[in-house]
């Protein structure tokens, strides 16, 4: 009996070490995934914060840990960009873009490739002012502003550039400074910018509040005047009393107005039909006056409900718009705020 104990004992511990080294590569293979998803973390925040080296080993140390992650690529790129190792960064960011082929891309990813192509061709010389101002954009949208500056000041100093380019490069510039908090400087490009292009119109997708200045320099520039004192001559903005109503309250308005009549003639219509109803079980005369007020009771209930519709529809509607008009106030207000921070 002991010697059949022991086989059996052997005989279980031999099926237990095979799957007990199945599951150790699994947990180990887990493990280097979760180290990858770490440093690839403390990259990102190293890329935030500056810290561009530390933030490049980072990255590298995470691909290195799993293959998969292809935004390892994408941080350390970046990182080299800032570092001005330019080739470096090119190469790992086209990469990046051959891996994931019609996977969703990281939206950094054509910005940088953009601007890094952008700074190659100022190196020799030889670049496309369009291709110079969407770079300038776009490092706008990243507040990389001086760099922004940079490419303006490029396009400017070229030769033959289009003059709807270096408006453009104008309006771009003083926007850059507005998002540094240079407001002046904002202004004085705004009040350049009228002056040189007076078909040139205020920018209705700015944020309130440096549209509001936009407008104020036009007005300077139109009087002639060179200070900002002269500001006061200028028409004033239309108060938001003066301004048409949104088209959100347009709709609710409408719709529910709509709503009400048809609905109500569809329940009046219907009233109007039970009460006849009773006399279609005569004959004669009566019925056919009976059955014409019927079906035109049964008409205008159809047409009630029909308007009706239609109001509930534009109700919906409106409430939507409003849902977007909010949505657009929150968004301006959070590039308001981003503007106004240095």
């Amino acid at each position: 009996m002991v010697r059949i104990r022991v086989c059996w004992a052997a005989a279980a511990l031999a099926l237990a070490v095979p799957a007990g080294g199945m599951l150790a590569p699994v947990a180990h293979a887990e493990g280097l995934a979760d180290e990858a998803a770490r440093q690839l973390e403390l990259a990102e925040a190293d890329l935030d914060g500056g810290q561009y080296q530390r933030a490049a080993d980072s990255a590298a140390s995470a691909f290195r840990l799993d293959g998969t992650l292809h935004s390892a690529l994408v941080v350390q790129g970046l990182a080299f960009r800032y570092l001005g190792r330019v080739e470096e960064a090119k190469a790992l960011l086209t990469t990046y873009v051959t891996i994931r082929g019609t996977l969703p891309m990281d939206e950094r990813v054509r910005p940088a490739l953009l601007m890094l192509k952008l700074d190659e061709q100022l190196e020799s010389g030889d670049f496309d002012p369009a291709t110079a101002l969407e770079a300038a954009r776009e490092a706008v949208l990243e507040l990389e502003t001086t760099t922004a500056r940079t490419y303006i000041e490029a396009i400017r100093g070229r030769d033959g550039v289009a003059p709807g380019l270096l408006r453009e490069a104008l309006e771009l510039e003083a926007w850059s400074y507005w998002c540094d908090g240079n407001t002046d400087a904002a202004r004085t490009c705004w009040r350049r910018l009228f002056a040189e292009y007076p078909e040139a119109a205020v920018d209705s997708e700015l944020p309130p509040e440096p549209m509001a200045a936009m407008a104020e320099e036009q007005g300077i520039a139109r009087s002639g005047a060179t200070g900002k004192a002269a500001a006061t001559a200028s028409p004033p903005l239309p108060s938001p009393a003066e301004a048409p109503p949104p088209e959100s309250v347009l709709l609710l308005g409408a719709g529910g107005a709509a709503a009400a009549i048809g609905f109500g003639i569809a329940g009046g219509s219907y009233g109007d039909g039970m009460e006849l109803y009773p006399g279609l079980g005569e004959s004669g005369a009566s019925w056919d006056t009976t059955i014409d007020a019927y079906q035109n009771a049964w008409t205008a209930e159809r047409v009630g409900v029909a308007v009706g519709a239609t109001g509930a529809a534009l109700v919906t509607a409106g409430l939507v718009r409003l849902l977007a008009d909010q949505i657009a106030q929150k968004k301006a207000a959070d590039a308001k705020r981003t503007a106004g921070s240095p």
